[in-house]
């Protein structure tokens, strides 16, 4: 709060105030500016604000109905972590960790799709030194953060995963992660990933997609219209069936040879301009 002298010796001043002191004269000054006013509109609808939000305060108060709601939502929003995940934490805190490792995998059999677990198995395995185990749980990690929709959680898991000494996940999974670094505009990884999917998986249905997927960055994205007929024309040689992406292919291999025929014929202006 500020307040201004009008004598001029202290221009400006500051003082504190509690609300429960302020707020009743701020109401008495809203109610006699009301008054004085012609048309006061504004300041009795503060004032009539101010009433209601005071008695729905009170009765908010008194009825215990706050203390209901509150206690509803913080059931429904908590999170108890299951009986063996505190276990193996405790035992990972004691360096137990066989014994944590033991108990989380019997725990992961029965429940695979629990994130906490697999991060707290990581962890162990990292500290134990068992990169196997921190591939296996990273690599699982990854496909349980695409599920959930958690892209680029599900990303950060792949590039652990190759760092760790990682070469391939299944092919589904390494399709759906290809498609973050496109997403992110980072086309020359995209192109990267989609070409080790293509190269792991010849007889997949998802290498085809990979192979489309890199000519289009190609041509559209990175301008390497050689690199998108080389692509186009491996994706219309594949032994994956394809008869329903055929127009695709076809399509692709006219539009690259057309760049390609218009950078030839500029390059030839250019020759001969000199």
């Amino acid at each position: 709060m500020m307040w201004f002298f009008d004598l001029g010796l202290f221009p400006f001043r500051r003082f504190w105030m509690r609300a429960y002191w302020l707020l009743p004269i701020w109401v008495l000054m809203e109610i006699n500016y009301g008054m004085a006013s012609e048309d006061g509109i504004g300041h009795w609808a503060h004032v009539g604000g101010f009433i209601f939000g005071a008695v729905a305060a009170v009765a908010l108060r008194y009825s215990g109905l706050e203390r209901k709601v509150n206690r509803a939502i913080e059931e429904k929003v908590a999170w108890a972590s299951p009986a063996a995940i505190t276990q193996a934490n405790e035992l990972m805190e004691h360096d137990r960790l066989d014994e944590a490792a033991a108990i989380l995998n019997d725990y992961l059999a029965t429940e695979p799709e629990s994130v906490g677990g697999w991060n707290l198995l990581l962890g162990i395995h990292w500290r134990n030194h068992k990169i196997p185990g921190c591939r296996e749980a990273a690599i699982k990690l990854c496909g349980l953060h695409l599920q959930a929709g958690e892209c680029e959680a599900a990303w950060q898991d792949y590039n652990e995963f190759l760092n760790l000494g990682g070469d391939k996940v299944s092919p589904a999974v390494w399709l759906e992660l290809c498609r973050v670094p496109e997403q992110q505009q980072d086309f020359r990884r995209a192109v990267g990933e989609y070409e080790k999917l293509a190269a792991a998986y010849p007889s997949e249905r998802q290498s085809l997609m990979a192979q489309l997927a890199a000519a289009r960055i190609c041509l559209k994205r990175l301008n390497r219209p050689v690199d998108a007929l080389r692509f186009y024309e491996a994706a219309e040689a594949s032994a994956v069936p394809h008869l329903d992406l055929e127009l695709d292919i076809q399509s692709g291999i006219r539009e690259a040879k057309d760049v390609l025929s218009q950078v030839k014929a500029l390059s030839a202006g250019a020759a001969s301009g000199k």
